[in-house]
C-alpha cells in the first residue's frame, strides 16, 4: 500500500521585504545627514537669503543676538574686547574666514562696528549668515 507523500518544498528566504527594509535604513541614514550641521555660534533669527551658499571649513564665528549682545564662537564678550580676541585668532590663521550671525533686528551700525573690527584684526574673508527665503521664486 502506498501512502500519499506530500511533496514538500524546500523553505527559502523571502528577500523583497529585506529590501524593503533595507531602502527604508538607506533613506533614514541620508536624511539624518543631511539634517547635521555645526554651528558654533549663538542661536539667532538669521536675514533671509535667495543666493546663500554653505561653507565646509573651520572659520571664527561672531554672533550677535537681537539684543546686541556679542558672542566669539559662544563666549560673549564686549565689542571693545573683540579686537584683541580677534587679533589673536589672525596670529594662529591669517586667512581663517569670518562668518557674522546677526540678529535680524540688530542695528546696521552694530554690525559696521563689528566689521570695522574683524578688519582691523587683519582678517579679509567675511560673510554674513543669512537663512533660506522660503518665499522665494
Amino acid at each position: 500500500m502506498r501512502l500519499n507523500q506530500k511533496s514538500q518544498k524546500r523553505a527559502r528566504i523571502e528577500i523583497i521585504p529585506l529590501i524593503d527594509c533595507m531602502f527604508l535604513l538607506l533613506v533614514f541614514f541620508i536624511y539624518s545627514m543631511l539634517s547635521m550641521t555645526v554651528h558654533r555660534g549663538i542661536q539667532v533669527n538669521l536675514p533671509a537669503s535667495q543666493t546663500g551658499q554653505i561653507e565646509r571649513r573651520d572659520y571664527i564665528s561672531i554672533s550677535i543676538t537681537e539684543d546686541e549682545r556679542i558672542f566669539l564662537n559662544k563666549q560673549e564678550m564686549s565689542l571693545s574686547t573683540l579686537l584683541d580676541n580677534l587679533k589673536a585668532r589672525t596670529e594662529e590663521d591669517p586667512d581663517q574666514p569670518v562668518f557674522i550671525n546677526a540678529d535680524q533686528t540688530v542695528r546696521y551700525q552694530m554690525i559696521i562696528d563689528v566689521l570695522d573690527k574683524v578688519r582691523t584684526a587683519g582678517l579679509r574673508s567675511v560673510s554674513l549668515a543669512t537663512r533660506e527665503n522660503p518665499d522665494a521664486p
